[in-house]
């Protein structure tokens, strides 16, 4: 999973579909300075394997071979959208409400596939509407879950060229005679 694409186009395809402005989205713990309303806080949460469904495997039969380990993954975008616009169009909830809706429009769902992740479910949209600094202010909060498959692979280290076999060997603990096996390569 490539974390900075899946990030920067998340950011991107939330800006798209919500209409809050690309500037005014940001990664929860980001840095952001003075931002204009409406604005949104992004975070992805959950990254979790269902127990066993991890999977490894030998790749590369006949040539050098690597394992590769397999596991389905899921992962949470929670969504949260601040506006203090008071037109019923522009609240947090219907610009949510919005994001929702397109969740399942084929533009979304290439660019799903494109950063290696697929729809699994939305969740409950949440109005936390407030009043703050004696404005109110819409607020509104949206879960939506993806499914990945996390693949690893160990690099082969080779194949086993030849083998040197030596020794010696006691047939009997009380054999003061043991038998001496030359050193030999075997390809």
């Amino acid at each position: 999973m490539d974390w900075q694409l899946l990030h920067d186009g998340l950011r991107q395809w939330f800006a798209d579909v919500s209409g809050v402005a690309l500037t005014e989205i940001a990664w929860q713990g980001d840095p952001v300075g003075m931002r204009s309303y409406p604005w949104a806080e992004l975070t992805l949460l959950g990254q979790s394997a269902e127990p066993g469904t991890d999977e490894v495997r030998a790749t590369g039969l006949g040539a050098d071979l690597a394992i590769e380990v397999v596991g389905n993954r899921r992962l949470t975008l929670s969504c949260k959208i601040v506006s203090r616009d008071q037109r019923p169009a522009y609240r947090a909830y219907a610009l949510l409400e919005l994001v929702r809706g397109r969740l399942y429009f084929p533009s979304s769902q290439a660019t799903f596939r494109s950063l290696g992740v697929g729809l699994r479910e939305s969740l409950a949209l949440v109005d936390l509407g407030r009043t703050h600094d004696q404005r109110e202010e819409s607020v509104a909060a949206l879960d939506v879950a993806f499914n990945w498959v996390s693949a690893e692979t160990d690099a082969p280290t080779g194949t086993i060229g030849s083998v040197v076999l030596g020794g010696t060997v006691k047939r009997d603990p009380a054999d003061v005679d043991p038998i001496i096996i030359a050193d030999r390569a075997i390809p």
